[in-house]
C-alpha cells in the first residue's frame, strides 16, 4: 500500500489542474519517465514526440477514469455553493471491492474542480491495493 497524503494535500489545495499535478498523479499511478520519454503501466510508450499525448487527469474526467481500478465504479457529485469548506466544491467517489464489515465500501476526495476530485480518489483507491 502507497501512502499518497503529499500529493492528495496539494491536489486538494489547488484551485485547477495542470500539466505538472497531472504528471505527479501519473507518476503516483506507475507511469515513469526519463529524458522525455513517458511509459504507462499497461505498455503504454510516449516518445518526446508524443509525449504531449500522455494523460491528463487533473484536466480531464475522461484521462482520471481510465485511473480508476478496472472494474470499479465511480462517481462525481456538485456539493454547491454551500459547502463549507474552500476548494472543495466537487467529491468524487470509487468503490472498492467489497470485504467484511468494518470495511469501507468506497474511497473519496473534495476538490475545486472535477477532475481533481476524482485525481484525489482514483489515488486513494490505489492506497486500497494490497
Amino acid at each position: 500500500m502507497t501512502d499518497h497524503t503529499a500529493l492528495v494535500s496539494t491536489l486538494k489545495a489547488a484551485t485547477e489542474g495542470s500539466r505538472e499535478l497531472s504528471d505527479e498523479v501519473l507518476l503516483a499511478h506507475g507511469w515513469t519517465t526519463e529524458e522525455g520519454w513517458w511509459w504507462g503501466p499497461h505498455g503504454e510508450e510516449l516518445t518526446p514526440e508524443t509525449a504531449a499525448e500522455r494523460p491528463d487527469p487533473t484536466r480531464s474526467i475522461d484521462d482520471g477514469v481510465a485511473l480508476v481500478p478496472e472494474g470499479r465504479g465511480w462517481s462525481i457529485v456538485n456539493l454547491g455553493a454551500r459547502w463549507p469548506k474552500p476548494n472543495s466544491c466537487y467529491h468524487a467517489s470509487v468503490d472498492l471491492p467489497r470485504a467484511p464489515a468494518p470495511a469501507p465500501m468506497a474511497v473519496g476526495g473534495e476538490a475545486a474542480i472535477p477532475a481533481l476530485a476524482l485525481s484525489i480518489a482514483a489515488l486513494r483507491a490505489q492506497e486500497q491495493k494490497p
